[in-house]
């Protein structure tokens, strides 16, 4: 499971009965991923960006939404991306990330032995 060090260094307690997470004494509720290609919300890069070879960083994105009737139900809301190969050897890692739109901040994993460039623009991940 990617991040289990940091769930473990962060004392985050997973309910799968309940479908919530606790951290820093907040619950938040987890939701099954919906069928079909129906999304709410993605993950885009918000400008042109190097991924060192051997590396995580994390790149700043941008939110769009999939309908314009979608509002956002409160700002304590949290996101989460889905784990996703980009390109070969680059993946998004499965981020929590916050209810906002511009720099959003999201973890990228580059496995080869060579710098990758991705472009703004390119889809990150559903959340």
């Amino acid at each position: 499971m990617l991040w289990i060090d940091w769930l473990q260094a962060n004392a985050v307690t997973w309910d799968f009965v309940r479908s919530e997470i606790l951290l820093n004494g907040q619950r938040f509720k987890l939701t099954a991923k919906r069928q079909g290609n129906r999304w709410w919300r993605r993950a885009v890069l918000a400008e042109d960006t190097d991924v060192p070879a051997h590396a995580q960083v994390d790149v700043s994105t941008k939110l769009v939404y999939g309908s314009v009737d979608f509002v956002p139900r409160n700002q304590q809301e949290v996101w989460d991306t889905e784990s996703t190969r980009i390109k070969n050897g680059l993946m998004v890692a499965r981020t929590i990330v916050p209810n906002k739109v511009d720099n959003v901040l999201v973890s990228v994993l580059n496995t080869t032995s060579a710098p990758v460039v991705v472009s703004k623009g390119t889809l990150f991940s559903n959340l």
